[in-house]
């Protein structure tokens, strides 16, 4: 039966063996802070770049805007005030926890944090986090902070990996690799996880926090995939799996619905519901145990609904966001260049593709995302307006390389 236990760290860990490319598309430096190492967490208030106040909270408070890159936040009330996420992409921030407990507003590449001083994850609630615009870091919020409260499954039978803890190595004495599971259901970044074989047995660690958690006597090849459970983003969009050198559509997933999950914009919805059995060994140990397919959200053989305007009686403006709902296939009718808009969101450059069906309707696709696409019911590429289209922040160039496409179509 797997159980937790404390220890400190005896191995090295080859970092960055799993580091995701999305460093170079959104122009992030990255730092190694030494093998076997998490980053320093340096507190900061010497007033060189105050954290910014965005408005008023829901509950009257002060509404802060998270910036790894600022000074500390001092005075935070837990009651009152809210942290504003906006659309920071999970590639470029996350949550952990300082040694001392407290909140800690992250970069997964370098040192740079933003420490919510003398703030812990047991004096919030989720409503502090605000409206949290990027999916995917509204799951790994989720998760963290469900992790802290108690919040979620507990299986005696299986090891939860967490990222956030500064200053925790965890050893499994005892993980029994018949029955025995890895859970990354609570896990709290998708960038810079290391998986390795080392003397002191298999090492599963992340950055910046340095967590880490070792088996002794264990090897990734004593491993099935079916044996190590994510959620449906961690691994069809965000490959968490690649590490322990497992298929995708190998591992097993599970519903992380029944976690705390931060506000979505309006119209917006947060994934995870998916489940699958991965794969085992079979009883004589020469043929896999197929995988149930995942439930997914789109009928491939079925045609897509149309997506519908808002109501006529409305003058709010149709904001179509484009993003990884893996196979999905959207119809949008009645989108008017003049006014409504495309949000590419957090997709780069490189991960568009832009045409025009045999009918002339616009076709926006992710590649490599199962067939994700958005299909603009009677819209061109003539039709299109370059101010129709936003971006993240750090996304511009998104939205240049989606008009070059579109010029060459026009």
């Amino acid at each position: 039966m797997a159980q937790d236990a404390q220890a400190r760290a005896k191995f090295s860990v080859a970092e960055q063996s799993a580091l995701n490319e999305v460093a170079s598309t959104i122009g992030a430096s990255i730092v190694d802070p030494g093998t076997g190492n998490g980053f320093p967490v340096t507190y900061d208030t010497d007033g060189s770049a105050p954290p910014t106040v965005t408005g008023q909270a829901a509950a009257g408070g002060v509404r802060y805007k998270v910036d790894a890159n600022a000074d500390d936040i001092v005075g935070f009330d837990p009651a009152n005030d809210e942290l504003d996420f906006g659309s920071i992409s999970v590639h470029g921030l996350i949550v952990t926890k300082t040694p001392a407990g407290e909140i800690a507003l992250d970069s997964p590449w370098s040192e740079a944090i933003q420490v919510v001083q003398g703030v812990t994850f047991q004096d919030i609630s989720i409503e502090s986090f605000g409206v949290v615009g990027n999916e995917h870091l509204r799951q790994d919020l989720g998760g963290v902070l469900s992790w802290e409260l108690g919040i979620g499954p507990r299986d005696p039978d299986t090891v939860y990996i967490r990222s956030h803890e500064y200053g925790v190595s965890t050893v499994i004495e005892d993980f029994d690799v018949a029955t025995d599971k890895i859970s990354f259901l609570y896990f709290g970044t998708r960038e810079r996880l290391s998986v390795e074989d080392t003397p002191d047995g298999l090492v599963i660690s992340s950055l910046p926090s340095g967590q880490s958690f070792t088996f002794p006597n264990l090897t990734k090849a004593d491993l099935s995939p079916g044996q190590v459970e994510f959620h449906f983003d961690q691994v069809m969009e965000d490959n968490l799996e690649v590490p322990f050198g497992f298929d995708q559509n190998d591992v097993t997933l599970v519903d992380r619905t029944s976690l705390l999950t931060p506000a979505a914009p309006d119209g917006q919805t947060t994934d995870g519901f998916q489940t699958r059995e991965g794969v085992w060994p079979s009883a004589n140990d020469t043929d896999p145990v197929d995988p149930t397919p995942p439930v997914d959200p789109v009928d491939p053989v079925t045609p897509p609904d149309p997506v519908t305007p808002p109501d006529d009686d409305t003058d709010a403006p149709q904001v179509v966001l484009i993003d990884w709902a893996w196979g999905q296939e959207d119809v949008i009718i009645g989108f008017d260049p003049s006014e409504d808009k495309i949000d590419l969101g957090n997709v780069g450059a490189d991960q568009l593709a832009i045409s025009e069906a045999s009918d002339g309707d616009l076709i926006i696709e992710i590649l490599n995302n199962g067939g994700r696409s958005v299909r603009f019911d009677g819209l061109s590429a003539f039709d299109l307006r370059a101010d129709a289209l936003t971006a993240a922040d750090w996304n511009s160039g998104a939205i240049a390389a989606a008009l070059d496409d579109l010029a060459m179509l026009s």
